[in-house]
């Protein structure tokens, strides 16, 4: 019945968009409104998990996006991407598991390849769900996935489009969506859902004809090859066990980037860690204090889009005062430019696969 009426709903627009007459497009950019409905697995990514993951989610999304014109110097060097915000319903089929989950979720995408009426491209997203029924040591114990409601979410989008019209798109593809806390609270195993998706776009104008000649007018812009330098202040906050209580985490981190065009650099660097978490996790009173440190060095990428950039880089141990998790961690999050000079942050830091906590810093770069 669902389908029936999303074709339904599909066939309307499409005639729809042949009765509406077309209107200057704003120089800002093109409005797109999109709906997607999206058929899911969990994935069972550890042993633990695996009797909770065996529903297959339904996902309903409504979003709303603006196809980049070249009125910034960023929208040339990503091709005219699209950039907005979403809304999603989430229901798991486990009712007095996992529940439901509402997301509200801002994404860029960014098209890849196009050819004739076919059209292949990637979108990134990131935000905040809400979970409906989070582990509960009486109620709940089945869901080892998450500890808290409100979690940090990110997904990655795969779509093949198809130009119906002037006006109207529809697509389908796959995502992968995953759910984390950050370790603010336990259990975080997190979760992930991977799914297939269909879906529509409308404009009421013909959105692509201008990307088109927005991209023929396109003029070569020269790559900004220079060095930045940063000193980076961070804190977070972190539970160790079940019942444990929430530990700090002090990050200080010094690095440099290397800004080889409009999109971003190469970075390196060092930072230093000291958590208070490591006397819970070794369950050791006697541990001393010098040995709470933790030393990387640091390696990865800055991909800038205008004030925004992602951050995803490695580090690899120099020094650690008692064994980490593992030699290596990975960490992934936001940066924002409020002036030339301040920035703020939000990264994870994930070891072996597992959250270890979720940073919220202040950069100051020269």
């Amino acid at each position: 019945m669902f389908f029936t009426r999303l074709l339904f709903a599909i066939f309307g627009i499409y005639l729809l968009s042949h009765e509406v007459h077309a209107q200057k497009i704003p120089k800002a950019g093109v409005r797109v409104f999109g709906a997607e409905a999206n058929y899911n697995f969990i994935f069972a990514h550890t042993s633990d998990v695996k009797q909770s993951a065996w529903s297959n989610p339904l996902r309903l999304e409504l979003n709303y996006s603006i196809q980049t014109l070249g009125d910034k110097a960023w929208h040339k060097a990503y091709r005219f991407p699209r950039y907005g915000f979403s809304l999603n319903y989430l229901n798991f089929y486990q009712p007095q598991v996992l529940g439901r989950g509402y997301s509200a979720l801002g994404f860029m995408e960014v098209i890849n390849r196009r050819k004739g009426n076919l059209g292949f491209y990637f979108r990134i997203a990131t935000g905040l769900t809400y979970l409906s029924q989070k582990f509960d040591i009486e109620k709940n114990r089945d869901n080892l996935f998450y500890g808290q409601a409100l979690n940090p979410s990110m997904q990655g989008t795969w779509n093949l489009s198809y130009q119906m019209s002037p006006k109207v798109q529809c697509l389908t593809g796959l995502s992968l969506t995953h759910f984390s806390n950050g370790s603010y609270s336990h259990p975080n195993k997190g979760i992930n859902v991977i799914g297939w998706h269909a879906g529509i776009k409308y404009s009421p104008h013909d959105w692509l004809k201008a990307r088109a000649e927005a991209e023929a007018n396109k003029a070569e812009e020269e790559k900004p090859k220079s060095w930045t330098h940063a000193i980076r202040l961070g804190g977070a906050a972190k539970r160790v066990n079940l019942n444990g209580q929430l530990h700090g985490v002090q990050v200080l981190g010094f690095h440099s980037r290397y800004q080889y065009s409009f999109k971003g650099g190469v970075i390196g660097g060092i930072e230093m860690t000291r958590s208070e978490g490591i006397r819970e996790d070794y369950q050791a009173r006697e541990v001393r204090e010098n040995q709470l440190y933790r030393a990387a060095l640091t390696v990865g990428h800055e991909t800038m889009v205008n004030r925004l950039s992602m951050l995803n880089y490695a580090g690899v141990y120099l020094y650690t005062g008692l064994p980490a998790p593992s030699f290596l961690y990975l960490s992934n999050g936001l940066k924002y430019r409020v002036t030339d000079h301040f920035c703020l942050t939000w990264l994870l830091r994930i070891h072996a696969g597992v959250a270890d906590f979720i940073e919220y810093g202040l950069v100051y770069e020269w």
